[in-house]
């Protein structure tokens, strides 16, 4: 309990500097709770009887691991203090290998804690414990073309709002989260990657290695990358990146989500901020593609039953189709063709020129130049000839004809039975 009349945080409170420290949250922490804290130079140290208290603290996470301070599968925690600062100069300066411990960053912003990747491009933090957790602290690349900051090979980890930040364009990460086989059930959740666009070090971001069940989660990345921000190098299975940003000033879409060794199976869906567009796909999908799918023309609109075609020109028209140009709109059953020159039309269409329009059953052409009409057909134009039974010729200067059937012209000629001549000034044989 805590000591009455204290302040009291949302961590831990105090009776006084060094005195007894009251724990909250003890049903999500039940083991032992330890600190770090490089600003406390005076009271802390990485010897024992330290790490205890905020007020005694261990100076450095690689001690605490170091000195096998926290009891695997405890339910153990590390919070390491707002304003530390940590180097990690090799490969393994900081190596988590006690199974089941939590190492959470206290503070917001540049206040959270920062390790500092420095002196050898080998360096790195080790995370060979399963189930361990790291949350809440900022990787800062210190020296340029580091391989990687985060090995995992414990399975069943977490890493859980992790910052990834380069410090310059010319001091960059090469890669940052890499795996083994032995790291199954991979959780990376709310990472953020802060690069540069102008930079050219940065070869991939989190490298996966034969696992499977992974979990890429919320996370964004920004900057400039050659190969993947998420590349599969050794086939791996049942892969999910899911509501993710990613700006890659190198190419758009296709360096997200790379399968480089093929034959994994994964899916990925999120938002490619150099596109402009959402994206999704997957080892199904043969890859990943973009959501955006406005490939029709700004000029057609409100299109509806059947298929619908717009073009100046459309050739080949067959039933059932509506082709639409940019001069004819609310055409409807059957197949309509709007065009300046059609031919070849068959039965039970209609071909509408800017010219006419209302027209109705059957077939109605009305073009400048119609030839070759078959049965059951109407033709309008100044000059035909060759016409025969149960033909309708209207020319654009009648309308409103009606039954049976009337032919007129400057010129007819060859009429046959059952017709009706009607010409402009000359009106005989009836």
């Amino acid at each position: 309990m805590s000591i009455e009349g204290k302040a009291r945080s949302a961590l831990f409170a105090r009776g006084q500097p060094g005195g007894p420290v009251v724990i909250d949250g003890a049903n999500e922490h039940p083991g032992n709770i330890w600190f770090v804290d490089s600003g406390q130079t005076t009271t802390g140290g990485n010897t024992v009887g330290h790490g205890r208290s905020p007020d005694k603290p261990f100076l450095t996470l690689a001690y605490a691991f170091s000195g096998d301070c926290p009891t695997a599968n405890n339910g153990d925690v590390i919070y390491v203090m707002p304003g530390h600062t940590e180097s990690v100069i090799a490969a393994g300066t900081i190596t988590q290998d006690i199974a089941g411990v939590k190492v959470i960053g206290l503070g917001v912003g540049n206040d959270r804690p920062i390790f500092t990747f420095s002196t050898a491009d080998t360096a790195t933090w080790v995370v060979s414990g399963a189930s361990s957790w790291i949350e809440n602290v900022i990787l800062l690349s210190g020296v340029n073309a580091c391989a990687n900051n985060l090995v995992i090979s414990g399975a069943d980890c977490v890493v859980k709002n992790v910052t990834i930040r380069d410090a310059s364009s010319t001091v960059e990460f090469a890669g940052s989260i890499l795996t083994t086989a032995a790291a199954d059930r991979l959780v990376i959740d709310g990472l953020e990657y802060q690069g540069f666009i102008a930079g050219d070090a940065c070869t991939r971001v989190i490298q996966l290695v034969g696992i499977n069940d992974c979990k890429i989660l919320n996370s964004s990345f920004y900057g400039e990358v050659s190969t993947a921000i998420v590349d599969i190098t050794t086939a791996s299975h049942n892969v999910e990146v899911d509501n993710c940003y990613f700006y890659n000033d190198n190419v758009a879409l296709t360096k997200n989500v790379v399968d480089t060794a093929t034959g994994s199976t994964w899916w990925a869906k999120g938002y490619d901020g150099k596109g402009g567009y959402g994206f999704s796909g997957g080892s199904g999908a043969s890859g990943i593609a973009a959501d955006d799918v406005g490939t029709v023309s700004t000029a057609v609109s409100g299109l509806t039953s059947w298929a619908t075609t717009s073009s100046t020109a459309v050739s080949g028209l067959t039933s059932s189709f509506v082709v639409q140009s940019t001069a004819v709109s609310g055409l409807t059953s059957r197949a309509t063709t709007s065009s300046t020159a059609v031919s070849g039309l068959t039965s039970s269409f209609v071909v509408q020129s800017t010219a006419v329009s209302g027209l109705t059953s059957w077939a109605t052409t009305s073009s400048t130049a119609v030839s070759g009409l078959t049965s059951r057909a109407t033709t309008s134009s100044t000059a035909v000839s060759g016409l025969t039974s149960s033909f309708l010729v209207q020319s654009a200067a009648v309308s409103g004809l009606t039954s049976s059937f009337v032919v007129q012209s400057t010129a007819v000629s060859t009429l046959t039975s059952y017709l009706v001549v009607i010409q402009s000034y000359v009106i005989s044989g009836w």
